[in-house]
């Protein structure tokens, strides 16, 4: 191996330094019309130096990381929600990004060991100008407190590229619509729905890996499968069900329940089953927690003893 090579990585590559991003963003809300319509948007301005990016060894095409010279991100983004009625409301979004370089970075692509270099107005990877979205959401209230709720989403996401500027054989990912619908049951404790995803089995690709240069390639008579590309999952129809979770202690949402408290929000639930891994550690006489489990009879100086008497009286 030449000095300094470690496997495959020649001593330019086998380490990278940290990119610094100097960032502008000024934004604004607008409530209009009783707050029926509410309105946001935002610009910004990213500068960066010392842009990372992915790259491979000369040889044997092993994935790294670089730095290149510098780039900028610039772009908007815009959200709008409208109650068109008490039950129906749409809401869509906007966002558009140019993120380029902004200085030449010599050999910074490497396709079948081979260095190529980017230039300046060169357009970054991974992003795409253009992404949107809309949303129609219908609600109805049913008279033991629970709602339905109808909702239709459709997604456009723009072209991006696979590699900056299109270097070094580099693609165009084109863009895509997809769509989503769902129908959902909302309890006190639970949702209950019904949803698909891809209604319309869009095909799309969202990521290539390698470049197309290895397709297929063949050394030695083998066929070597390099080039790959991600694509969108197919359509998707399933059931999503969901509980709640009480963001509360438990010792004291517990006490409260079994200390029979008719003015405590979720008393006279009941339970038929419990999971649990209590903490363990000692509380003190003094403690809130004995004073409130002293409360429904309990009398322990261990949390863990604790949990486990409270979950047994709800349980019972």
């Amino acid at each position: 191996l030449p000095a300094g090579q470690n496997v495959c990585a020649l001593p330019p590559e086998l380490a990278y330094q940290p990119d610094k991003t100097r960032n502008i963003e000024l934004g604004a809300r607008a409530s209009l019309f009783d707050r029926r319509l509410q309105l946001t948007g935002s610009i910004y301005h990213v500068k960066w130096s010392g842009l990372q990016v992915p790259s491979r060894t000369v040889n044997g095409a092993v994935g790294i990381t670089v730095n290149g010279s510098s780039a900028v991100s610039k772009g908007a983004e815009f959200t709008a929600r409208l109650k068109i009625t008490p039950n129906l409301t749409f809401q869509g979004t906007y966002s558009y990004t140019d993120a380029k370089l902004t200085a030449n970075a010599p050999r910074l692509v490497v396709s079948q060991g081979v260095s190529y270099d980017a230039f300046a107005g060169d357009r970054l990877p991974g992003s795409s100008r253009h992404a949107a979205s809309a949303q129609l959401t219908y609600t109805h209230e049913l008279g033991n407190g629970a709602e339905i709720e109808a909702n239709w989403a459709t997604t456009y996401k723009g072209d991006v590229y696979s590699r900056i500027g299109l270097r070094g054989n580099g693609e165009v990912i084109p863009d895509y619509i997809t769509h989503r619908a769902s129908i959902t049951y909302h309890a006190e404790h639970f949702d209950l729905g019904i949803f698909a995803d891809n209604i319309f089995d869009k095909y799309a690709i969202t990521g290539i890996n390698n470049d197309i240069s290895s397709f297929n390639q063949v050394r030695r008579g083998i066929v070597e499968r390099y080039y790959g590309q991600s694509i969108l999952t197919p359509r998707r129809v399933g059931i999503d069900f969901r509980f709640h979770v009480l963001g509360e202690d438990f010792i004291e949402a517990g006490a409260r329940a079994l200390s029979n408290d008719l003015l405590a929000s979720g008393n006279g639930d009941e339970f038929d089953c419990a999971i649990l891994n209590p903490p363990y550690r000692k509380i003190r006489a003094a403690s809130r927690e004995r004073r409130l489990l002293r409360k429904i009879g309990v009398e322990t100086s261990n949390l863990y003893a604790g949990f486990l008497a409270v979950t047994i009286k709800l349980l019972a």
